[in-house]
């Protein structure tokens, strides 16, 4: 088992945080999160344009960035250029509180679906307000995407402008090493899909059951 420790973190748009194993077997490489994406999207016409910035403005402590849409889709009244979504980049304790409170709403459970084969995992959530925030009329509630990647040291051969290279294939990330990151980092639990339609059936049969006993208590 590896022991992960975290230095660094790069989020709402993006995350990284470094963690560092004992044993640097094949199975025990050090890996780090490289970033993680927060987005929200928005209408144009629509006052989210200027109150959903301010929303993450005050998450992030930092100024947003919007993003624009590459193509015109008629059907949705989008033009391309058009503003339609806005992100942040948060680094450091910051991050790590975001990530760590998106996270808590989700209960620490993810879909497999949610990991992707190389090394990403995303999730949403639909109440900003469940973050910590205070709800204010005036600027609604609005849902979030949070989007995190996992690198291992040495992934910079990729990017940097100087003697660029590949990452080897046996150094990459893979699906299995982001989901056992996230299950040994915060004790995630991962579902099947079928697994969560079935916990979200229950939880609603709980909760009609509880509503139709109230309602019997306050009749009688």
């Amino acid at each position: 088992m590896e022991s992960l420790t975290t230095t660094s973190f790069t989020g709402f748009g993006k995350e990284t945080f470094e963690s560092h194993a004992r044993n640097q077997g094949p199975e025990t490489r050090p890996q780090h999160l490289r970033r993680r994406e927060w987005r929200s999207t928005f209408s144009h016409t629509h006052s989210l344009f200027f109150t959903l910035p301010q929303v993450l403005e005050q998450l992030s402590g930092q100024t947003p960035v919007f993003s624009k849409a590459r193509y015109t889709v008629r059907s949705f009244g989008i033009r391309r250029n058009e503003k339609i979504a806005c992100y942040v980049t948060v680094r450091g304790d910051k991050a790590m509180q975001l990530l760590e409170s998106g996270l808590k709403v989700k209960e620490y459970e993810l879909l497999r679906r949610n990991f992707s084969d190389t090394g990403c995992f995303g999730f949403g959530i639909q109440e900003h307000i469940d973050l910590g925030i205070k709800y204010d009329p005036s600027t609604g509630i609005y849902g979030m995407d949070f989007f995190v990647v996992l690198e291992r040291p040495g992934y910079r051969v990729g990017r940097r402008r100087r003697c660029k290279s590949r990452v080897g294939i046996q150094h990459r990330v893979t699906k299995d090493d982001a989901m056992k990151w996230f299950q040994v980092k915060y004790e995630g639990v991962i579902l099947n899909k079928s697994q969560a339609i079935y916990r979200e059936i229950l939880t609603s049969i709980l909760i009609l059951s509880r509503m139709l006993y109230l309602n019997r208590a306050k009749i009688g």
